[in-house]
């Protein structure tokens, strides 16, 4: 009993830290986007952070001979990971920024963060079950991020039905990284999804934008923080995490990246939170803490 705590309290300091990562991700991207359209930030973030991954595998694999982390997977399982993976995340990532560019950032984040709700329900047709107490607590963190995100009136425009789709593929996409976590490597996974995700992306990149050098120069930092921190540590530390985590309780923990958001936005930007929005932050985290309560019916 006390390793299984021990290796659930794991999961959730890995999921923690790349909401962490990813609420600080949020000020590279505004920075980022300044430079260059949305196509072309994610498809050479994505490239970037599966090529910073690709050479710390080769790296691993010459010097650790008996590393437990370096998994042996079939090719086939390998591949159809990274495909699937790769697919859902390149929807989502693009359809939310697309979408962004025409919603603003507090309906876009409350809407982004249905996903948490999304999960479990997507989680019954595989046999997905969670304790009664978890819905309990995603109803809360609806209600966090509702007063924390939501701060326009809410009228429906084609940006938010954007952002809308790209939470439905969040959800997927945390759904096929708890059925993978467990047969491939998290590193290995992670290098392969954002690899498919940069190959995929190159197409609209130069269909729907005109990617000019100096641009990407100019936006190097926050696009090297977004492809490096954001990318490769931070959805590796999310594939690593899920393995031990329900994939309800590992929604509500990512989830986490709005409140670091609003806190990085404050710390960096000078975006002060009022009342509502920390009242929000309140939720949020009460919502994080229920969530993680011991089941009793896991012995």
């Amino acid at each position: 009993m006390i390793y299984i705590k021990t290796i659930k309290f794991r999961g959730n300091i890995y999921l923690s830290t790349a909401s962490v990562i990813w609420g600080m991700a949020f000020v590279a991207q505004s920075k980022g986007m300044e430079h260059m359209g949305p196509f072309t930030f994610n498809d050479l973030r994505a490239f970037i952070a599966g090529f910073v991954l690709a050479i710390i595998i080769i790296f691993r694999k010459i010097f650790t001979k008996n590393d437990e982390t370096i998994i042996k997977t079939p090719k086939k399982t390998i591949i159809s990971g990274g495909i699937i993976c790769g697919v859902l995340l390149f929807f989502g990532t693009t359809i939310q920024q697309v979408g962004l560019v025409s919603t603003t950032a507090g309906k876009g984040g409350f809407i982004t963060a249905l996903y948490i709700i999304f999960v479990p329900i997507f989680g019954l047709f595989i046999k997905k079950k969670a304790p009664y107490y978890v819905y309990i607590s995603v109803v809360i963190s609806l209600l966090g991020l509702y007063l924390l995100c939501f701060k326009d009136d809410f009228s429906v425009n084609i940006g938010d039905v954007f952002v809308l789709i790209s939470a439905v593929f969040y959800s997927f996409h945390i759904l096929a990284i708890d059925y993978f976590s467990d047969k491939i490597d998290a590193m290995l996974l992670t290098c392969m999804q954002f690899m498919v995700v940069g190959l995929i992306g190159i197409g609209p990149m130069f269909i729907m934008e005109t990617p000019v050098v100096q641009h990407v120069i100019d936006g190097i930092l926050p696009l090297l923080y977004a492809a490096v921190m954001s990318s490769a540590d931070g959805f590796t530390l999310q594939i690593a995490g899920q393995k031990y985590t329900n994939p309800t309780v590992a929604s509500l923990l990512m989830s986490m990246e709005s409140v670091f958001a609003a806190l990085f936005g404050w710390l960096i930007l000078s975006e002060v939170l009022n009342a509502r929005e920390f009242i929000g932050c309140v939720f949020i985290f009460g919502a994080v803490v229920l969530a993680q309560l011991p089941n009793r019916k896991v012995r």
